[in-house]
């Protein structure tokens, strides 16, 4: 439940949504590596990964 909710936090974040918008940008390779000491993104991951695997 913890997780869910932390990955909520990283669904409605504007600096999140600005880089998932934007992949290729020079903002997302900056982000792609603040992300990794971030719990709500981490956790996002790992949701969005389950729900992929559940879905194949």
């Amino acid at each position: 439940m913890m997780k869910r909710i932390l990955a909520l936090v990283c669904a409605i974040c504007p600096f999140c949504i600005a880089k998932r918008q934007w992949p290729d940008s020079a903002y997302a390779r900056k982000m792609n590596e603040l992300e990794k000491d971030c719990p709500c993104c981490r956790a996002y991951r790992e949701c969005k990964a389950g729900k992929a695997a559940k879905g194949a």
